[in-house]
């Protein structure tokens, strides 16, 4: 009933708004109420997120790219530029027991093709280990990175891995 006054004063008062009509047991209705609500979380989530931002962009990475301000501005989030140091210097850390830690859990949690080399797959559990730390270390949510590299230079190795 009241939704027309309300809505009046939400358009005076320059504040958005949108209304689900329907009947109290009406399955339609609450199910659009649930997509608002779950709309809603990811938005509270945003608003105090952390993105890591590693390396340099590649040609089609035009979401990040475009503006490094649009997810600040747009949510309240923050980024963080970071840099393949900070990687390389955490991947030195990693000991010989958490890389095969985390071979096991990978071959736990995969399946892993006969053709990937064990040097290869050590390798790559060994930067899994030095990621969760700069996710640790910068408390970041989500994390992009690229780094295309030349011959195999170490920065290239630690952006495949």
């Amino acid at each position: 009933m009241p939704v027309p006054e309300l809505g009046n004063v939400f358009r005076r008062a320059g504040i958005s708004f949108r209304s689900v009509s329907g009947y109290l047991r009406q399955d339609t209705a609450w199910q659009r109420i649930a997509r608002w609500v779950d709309a809603a979380h990811v938005r509270a989530a945003l608003r105090h997120a952390r993105h890591g931002l590693m390396g340099h962009l590649y040609p089609g990475m035009l979401d990040v790219s475009t503006d490094l301000t649009l997810l600040p501005t747009t949510f309240g989030s923050h980024v963080e530029v970071l840099e393949f140091d900070d990687l390389r210097v955490r991947v030195e850390e990693v000991t010989d027991a958490e890389t095969t830690d985390r071979v096991e859990l990978a071959t736990k949690l995969f399946t892993v093709d006969d053709s990937v080399r064990p040097d290869d797959f050590a390798w790559g559990a060994r930067v899994s280990v030095a990621l969760d730390r700069l996710v640790d270390d910068f408390a970041l949510d989500t994390l992009a990175y690229y780094h295309r590299g030349l011959a195999g230079e170490q920065h290239e190795r630690l952006g495949a891995a």
